[in-house]
């Protein structure tokens, strides 16, 4: 009864592999560029890479039945056209067995536009399988061999679009020597399909370790695509193109980027630049964090008009709609927990933590207006926000309420934590001075500073004290605190600073008048060559 038994616990795996998050989601809009199919063409080990079934991780033996994971579906950039599948499944690395039993999701490129759709492949046939499939789907699949049989039990769920499928397949002769979590071309060019985060990887009914192998794909037919280690968590993501630097946390600045590829983040670090394989909604900007295991999360109101969480650890579309022109705000926790703060479509502030429900605090914020949230060194997470009044609120550990501080409408305070357990915060008050305040002390405001209308302050922590960035009324990148600048560098209005506390000093990221993500410190300036998407859109560093 023992693989019985098995086998129904990995049949029931599947539909808890996303257990306890939230699921609700607003109908996606059809775009002329993404399109749902349900005809495919039947193809032969439809990752047709000789040499290499593709990019993931792969456990292999003898007797291996099972493999699962879940992912949020990219959004495939199909300016070069070309493939990309995202699959789990059985024997894709023996080259001697007739066929991989996989399944998973495929978008193949046409004139610009990528089609999306579920697929299965078993005894080397492939074929179309599955409900609508959109960018930003939650999905989730498993493939597991029932029991002394050349049959295999197979199932795919999108839980955001509400469906799920389960089929029972053969294939003959199958040999059960490995189980892979991949990403693959489908006999094509490969896709730039950007980043995607495995989660709840299964393989032979065990959670991914190090006994798995790293498979990097290089597809004779273009384009290559590599793992990255695993996380903390027993995840992992496989980034387009030879390296995951961009995908690493190592100083890591997310932005929109600007023309060609409006409307998707990219992530900037100094080993390079990558596509993060999601959407974000015009005139909002990402927020990222840098998690203590080295890997990083990003915060994003995707095209969509959902809030989705991608990165290192965890991938997840909660569902959760935004309010029009705000953007949502994260931090981390010494212990790794992860809080999203947000302006809900309701008007209310509300706050997410993976694995757990929304909470919605009731407290009613100005409209389109960003929150901002920071991490305690005694625990516990403080937000700053812009209340239904105008007037500067805080809640959190150290209280809530409402200060007697006016904001200038269309900006948005920023908070940080301090080394003790406090914080301190900036805002940019209704005659456009910087205030500048920290827990227990009352704001003032800094003589001589005016900042530029529509653009938001930038509060970081140093081993000293604090230091604060700002775009100057005259439309220059400058800071105060531990050090002053006073003729920086120029900044695309509209744009927001961000400052982080770098190398024992800090770094400023901006927009910079050609429409790129620039760098400024007491060291130097530099452009990135990174193209952001104009104003109304800020850059995000990790911290």
């Amino acid at each position: 009864m023992r693989p019985l038994r098995l086998f129904a616990t990995a049949l029931v795996a599947l539909g808890t592999l996303l257990a306890g998050t939230t699921t609700a989601t607003a109908a996606a809009p059809t775009t002329a560029a993404v399109t749902a199919t349900t005809a495919a063409p039947t193809t032969v080990r439809p990752h047709g890479i000789t040499g290499s079934a593709g990019a993931g991780y792969a456990l292999t033996g003898s007797g291996i039945t099972q493999a699962g994971a879940s992912w949020v579906q990219p959004f495939v950039d199909c300016t070069s056209g070309g493939a990309v599948q995202l699959w789990v499944g059985l024997d894709g690395l023996t080259a001697s067995d007739p066929g991989v039993e996989q399944i998973g999701t495929q978008v193949d490129c046409n004139g610009g536009n990528g089609h999306y759709y579920g697929f299965y492949s078993a005894g080397g046939t492939k074929q179309a399988y599955g409900g609508n499939v959109l960018p930003e789907d939650n999905m989730a699949a498993a493939v597991v061999q029932v029991p002394h049989t050349a049959t295999y039990q197979i199932a795919i769920i999108d839980y955001t679009q509400n469906w799920s499928a389960t089929e029972v397949v053969t294939a003959a002769n199958a040999q059960n020597a490995s189980a892979e979590v991949m990403v693959s071309a489908g006999g094509t060019s490969l896709a730039q399909f950007g980043y995607n985060g495995f989660t709840a990887v299964s393989l032979d009914n065990t959670a991914l370790t190090s006994t798995a192998t790293a498979v990097t794909l290089d597809n004779p037919a273009g384009g290559t695509a590599t793992p990255t280690a695993l996380s903390a968590n027993h995840n992992f993501g496989v980034a387009y193109g030879a390296s995951t630097a961009p995908e690493t946390g190592q100083d890591i600045t997310a932005v929109q980027a600007g023309i060609p590829r409006n409307q998707v983040v990219y992530n900037w670090t100094p080993a390079g630049s990558g596509y993060t394989g999601q959407s974000i909604l015009r005139n909002t900007s990402p927020s990222v964090v840098i998690l203590p295991d080295g890997g990083w999360e990003e915060a994003i109101m995707t095209a969509y008009k959902t809030l989705v969480i991608i990165g290192s650890d965890y991938t997840w579309n909660t569902g959760l709609a935004l309010a029009g022109g705000s953007s949502p705000s994260l931090a981390v926790s010494s212990n790794g927990t992860l809080e999203v703060a947000y302006e809900a479509s309701s008007g209310h502030l509300c706050t997410f933590t993976p694995n757990s429900n929304p909470v919605d605090t009731q407290l009613q914020m100005t409209g389109s207006s960003t929150p901002s949230i920071a991490a305690l060194a005694g625990g516990g997470f403080e937000i700053a926000y812009v209340a239904n009044t105008g007037v500067l609120a805080f809640t959190g550990p150290e209280g809530t309420g409402l200060s007697t501080n006016y904001v200038r409408g269309g900006t948005n305070p920023s908070i940080v934590a301090e080394s003790g357990n406090g914080y301190l915060y900036a805002f940019q008050a209704t005659d456009s001075t910087l205030w500048i305040g920290s827990y227990g002390i009352p704001a003032i405001r800094e003589n001589g500073i005016t900042l530029a209308a529509g653009t938001s302050p930038s509060a970081a922590w140093l081993s000293g004290g604090s230091e604060v960035a700002y775009e100057s009324s005259n439309g220059q990148i400058n800071w105060t605190g531990l050090y002053t600048s006073t003729n920086g560098p120029a900044s695309v209005g509209s744009s927001s600073p961000s400052i982080t506390a770098y190398a024992g000093e800090f770094q400023v990221t901006y927009q910079s008048t050609a429409f790129q993500l620039a760098l400024t410190s007491p060291m130097g300036t530099m452009s990135t060559g990174l193209g952001m998407a104009g104003t109304g859109t800020s850059p995000s560093t990790g911290t």
